[in-house]
C-alpha cells in the first residue's frame, strides 16, 4: 500500500511540476504576507453591559452598542479575528457616575487589554455616551388585555378570562415610570 502510494506520488511529481508547486507555494506564501503586511479598515459592533447597584437607575435610557471603525495592519486584525476578544464592554458604576464617556476611550481600552497596539479607531457611533443615574423607583402596573379573546362556538367557559398574576412591579427613574406607565 506505501509502496504503491509513493509510486504515484513520483509519477505525478516529475521534476517540472516539482519546481511548479515549490514556486506555486512560494508565490503563495509571498502574496499573503504582502496582504497582511498592509493597513485595513474594519467594522465592529460593541455590546455595553452596565453594572448598577440595585438602587439606581438610569435617567434615561442609555445606548447598548457601539459601532465602530478601526485601521489596522492585517495581522491585527487576524489575530483579533482568530482571539477569544470579548465583544462586551462593562461598565461599572463607579466609573460612569454622572458623565459624559467617550467611546473611542472606551473601545480602545477593550480592544488594547486583548490584542495590544496597533489599532486606529477611525471613528465610533455615537461618539459620547451621556449617563445620569438617579434613585430607581417602582410602581405596580396592572396587566390588562390589549385586544378582544373569543372562542368558537363549540367552545364553552364555566368562568370569564382572568390574568394570574393581575399585576407587575417595574423599577427605572421617576420619570420614566410617569411617562410610559
Amino acid at each position: 500500500m506505501l509502496d504503491s502510494f509513493k509510486q504515484v506520488l513520483s509519477t505525478f511529481f516529475t521534476p517540472n511540476r516539482l519546481s511548479i508547486s515549490v514556486c506555486l507555494i512560494m508565490a503563495t506564501i509571498g502574496w499573503f504576507l504582502t496582504k497582511m503586511s498592509k493597513e485595513y479598515n474594519h467594522q465592529i459592533r460593541f455590546v455595553l453591559q452596565y453594572h448598577l447597584q440595585s438602587n439606581l437607575a438610569f435617567e434615561s435610557n442609555p445606548t447598548t452598542t457601539i459601532d465602530a471603525e478601526i485601521r489596522a495592519r492585517g495581522w491585527s486584525l487576524l489575530s483579533l479575528a482568530l482571539s477569544d476578544t470579548d465583544d462586551t464592554i462593562h461598565l461599572e458604576e463607579s466609573g460612569i457616575f454622572d458623565r459624559q464617556i467617550s467611546t473611542r476611550l472606551l473601545i480602545s481600552e477593550n480592544i488594547n487589554q486583548s490584542i495590544g497596539d496597533g489599532m486606529t479607531i477611525i471613528n465610533a457611533a455615537p461618539e459620547q455616551i451621556s449617563l445620569k443615574l438617579v434613585e430607581r423607583q417602582s410602581k405596580k402596573v396592572p396587566i390588562r388585555l390589549n385586544g378582544n379573546l373569543s372562542m368558537k362556538a363549540q367552545y364553552q367557559l364555566k368562568s370569564p378570562f382572568w390574568f394570574e398574576p393581575d399585576s407587575v412591579t417595574i423599577y427605572g427613574a421617576q420619570d420614566q415610570l410617569e411617562k410610559n406607565c
